[in-house]
């Protein structure tokens, strides 16, 4: 029996644990590919939190880099403001020298602001060059020499009126300059009797620059090129043009808060203006002009003109102009561009008839930092009835500003004419401006 039952238990045995044997090695295999599985989600975490440690990594690096920039522009900040601090205690009398003592409250009250501009230019032709002052022309090429110099007076009369006198020795080609007063006048801003002026009105009265037109106004040193635009210059005159008379600014009705029209009557003397020198002086011309100004948004503005100058009989001008300006708000007083233009139409009654004159100028003007300006110009004249007026002039330039004080310039011009004087000439312009004084607003294209 004992031979017989031994058998069935074992068979009994390898049936129960072959069966529990086997779930042991599938639960084991289980167990081990759960682990593989963990191992993996694991290593991909891992490598997730590895990029994120590197991208964090890099912006810090680069906001170290933004940091490590901007301490060297407050660090040369701080040096314009040593700078500017020692200048002005150099100005007060030195080190271990006292400062003067305070005036009084008013003290300067009666005084007018005082301003002394200095421009001079050298230039380097390819050939001989002449001016058109006097009867024997001398020749200006080749040569540096101080072309203007001003003295500008500007005092307020009383709560009523404010006063401008500005005397002026101006010379060309190194020559004499010859001194006289360009611009005396008195603007009355509005009687004792009236609390405001209807519409803003102005009156001035004296000698001064006219509106006509968009540069005339500006003077020499302020321009943003070595040299007035030719085809200004023919109708204008060099220096533009200046004359005795009336005149009344007042402002129009807008179309809104972001619009403004001005206008401006003037009653003028007779001549004095180029394109119709011979004029008499006992003849009377006026001058109207129409200014609007709208601002486009934060960033830019625009500014268009009519002008008319009617000179009796012989001589009669017409005159648009449109200036855009644009200075984003990121970089405000480092980035700006400008572009303009005017267009000015003459009909001149001579001896042989008619003689009808249309000229004009276009330019485009970039900032490139803070104190550097680059640009160009275009500017053309075309004239019947008169030889040597149909000219075209390409220019160049670049202005830096050391300060409000001194400018330096460097530009270049090429000239395309009937006249074979100045046909094909090409010029480059060295330009020196500086001012001491009560500083007045620096012109509209310079965006500090």
């Amino acid at each position: 029996m004992m031979l017989r039952t031994e058998p069935t238990w074992t068979r009994l045995a390898l049936a129960v644990w072959l069966p529990l044997g086997l779930a042991a090695q599938v639960a084991s295999a289980q167990e081990g590919g759960k682990d593989a599985q963990a191992a993996g989600e694991e290593r991909a975490a891992s490598d997730s939190l590895r990029e994120v440690v590197e991208e964090q990594a890099a912006e810090l690096a680069a906001l170290r880099r933004r940091l490590e920039a901007a301490r060297g522009e407050v660090a040369l900040e701080l040096d314009d403001l040593r700078l500017e601090v020692e200048l002005l205690a150099e100005d007060i009398g030195g080190a271990g020298q006292a400062p003067p003592a305070p005036t009084a409250p008013g003290a300067n009250a009666f005084n007018p602001q005082i301003t002394v501009f200095a421009d001079a230019l050298g230039r380097i032709d390819d050939r001989e060059v002449f001016g058109d002052e006097g009867d024997e022309p001398a020749r200006i090429d080749d040569r540096f020499a101080l072309r203007e110099v001003e003295i500008d007076f500007r005092a307020a009369v009383d709560p009523y009126a404010d006063a401008v006198v500005i005397l002026a020795a101006e010379g060309e080609g190194g020559g004499e300059l010859e001194a006289g007063v360009e611009e005396a006048y008195l603007t009355l801003k509005r009687l004792p009797f009236v609390d405001e002026a209807p519409a803003g009105l102005k009156l001035k009265a004296g000698r001064f620059r006219s509106s006509f037109g968009h540069l005339n106004r500006i003077h020499g040193h302020d321009l943003p090129w070595p040299t007035r635009p030719a085809s200004i210059a023919a109708f204008l005159g060099e220096e533009g043009f200046a004359h005795h008379g009336l005149a009344g600014e007042l402002f129009l009705p807008s179309a809104g808060e972001h619009d403004t029209l001005e206008a401006t009557v003037e009653i003028l003397g007779g001549g004095g203006i180029a394109i119709d020198e011979e004029t008499e002086g006992s003849d009377f011309a006026s001058v109207g002009r129409l200014n609007y100004y709208r601002e486009l948004g934060d960033e830019s503005d625009l500014t268009l003109g009519l002008s008319t100058y009617q000179g009796g009989d012989d001589a009669d001008l017409y005159g648009a102009d449109a200036t855009w300006r644009w200075r984003p708000v990121e970089g405000r007083g480092r980035r700006s561009l400008l572009l303009g233009g005017e267009l000015v139409h003459g009909d001149l009654a001579t001896d042989d008839g008619p003689a009808d004159s249309t000229g004009g100028y276009t330019y485009a003007q970039l900032q490139l930092g803070a104190d550097l300006y680059a640009g160009l110009r275009y500017d053309w004249i075309d004239s019947e009835g008169e030889a040597g007026l149909d000219t075209q002039t390409f220019g160049a330039y670049v202005s830096y500003y050391t300060s409000e004080f001194l400018r330096l310039r460097v530009g270049a011009e090429h000239v395309t004419s009937d006249d074979d004087e100045i046909d094909s000439l090409d010029t480059v312009f060295v330009q020196l401006t500086f001012l001491f004084g009560s500083h007045p607003a620096e012109p509209y294209w310079v965006n500090r």
